[in-house]
């Protein structure tokens, strides 16, 4: 159990790392005017934000610091 702790708690800190780093994006597709059968649309690229890869870092140590003080 402690082991998989410490590897969940790692990939959580490498992923919220990365993404508070913004290396991850996503994209949004927007319709921006629509008339019967006609639209238009748009498609935005846009970076995850940096708290939810703060919220990543935090739970990895978390993870890690309770993992750190089990016993097994």
């Amino acid at each position: 159990m402690r082991m998989v702790l410490i590897l969940i708690g790692v990939v959580l800190l490498a992923l919220g790392a990365a993404a508070a780093l913004g290396k991850f994006e996503y994209r949004q597709e927007q319709e921006v005017f629509k008339l019967g059968d006609l639209s238009a649309k748009v498609q935005q690229e846009k970076v995850v934000p940096p708290w939810i890869g703060y919220l990543g870092i935090g739970a990895g140590v978390a993870l890690l610091g309770f993992a750190a003080l089990r016993k097994n």
